[in-house]
Formats: structure tokens, sequence, C-alpha cells
């Protein structure tokens, strides 16, 4: 069913979204990023093919494939959940702001220890993130905008 080629497309994007957060490798990122998309974009549900059928699909190589099976088997990846460990819990939710991506959620965190939209929210009361290298006064106020 094609909606296990969703859900396991959110897990990669998700994936590839902490990798980045955290500052993994570009193209670690990038292969999250591009099965995400061939996922997305396949009719065929992938749980039910074999690792070498998967393998033969663009973008999903064997570390890929492995994964897959694991879904298909568990209904999980435990590379996921872990990776979910690195980060705070709240921290994701904030790349639903318009605005913020993988890299400026990874700069605000590591550098101003915002980890909620409320911590966001507060820093931007001030000129307190003013100083943070690319949030320049119109990022900041797109940011504000973003959030009324």
């Amino acid at each position: 069913m094609a909606g296990n080629n969703q859900q396991l497309a959110a897990l990669f994007q998700q994936m590839a979204d902490i990798l980045e957060i955290t500052g993994a490798n570009r193209f670690r990122v990038n292969a999250f990023v591009r099965a995400a998309r061939v996922l997305e974009d396949l009719a065929q549900d992938v749980t039910g093919m074999a690792p070498q059928d998967l393998s033969e699909l663009p973008g999903i190589g064997k570390g890929m494939a492995k994964r897959i099976v694991e879904f298909a088997e568990s209904g999980a990846i435990a590379e996921h959940r872990g990776l979910l460990e690195t980060v705070p819990t709240d921290l994701l939710k904030m790349l639903d702001i318009p605005g913020l991506g993988p890299k400026t959620v990874a700069l605000l965190w590591k550098e101003a220890g915002i980890e909620t939209e409320q911590d966001l929210r507060d820093k931007l009361e001030g000129d307190q993130l003013a100083a943070l290298p690319g949030m320049g006064k119109k990022k900041i106020q797109n940011l504000r905008k973003n959030l009324r």
C-alpha cells in the first residue's frame, strides 16, 4: 500500500533533518532526502519488495533497502529512534515554522539554546538573535511575522 511508502518517506525525511541539525555529512543527509523523494513518488508498495529489488530503485542503495526491510518487518527503524534521542523532543516541531529549515534550527539550538517554539518567541522579543550569523533584521522580522 502506498501509505507505507509515505510513512517511510516521512521517516527518511525526518532522519535527514536530524542529521542536518546535528551536523552529519551532507552526502548522508542527501541520501536520506533522495530516498524520501523516491518513496513519495513510487506507486508500488516497497514493503513487499525483496531487498535486491529495492536496491535497484534509483536513490535506494543497500543501506536504505535494509532500513526499508526493517520497517516492513517491525514497523519502525531503530536508527530513527536513535536519532530522535540526539535532539530535544520539541526541536523538530520548529521545522513546521515557515522560514525555519534544519540549518537555522541547528543554529538557534546550538548558539542560542532554543529548543521549543516558546523559547524562540521569548528570544524574538528582544534583539538577542541579531548577533547570530545569518540572523539579520529581515529574517528576524519574518520569523516574528510567521509566529503570529
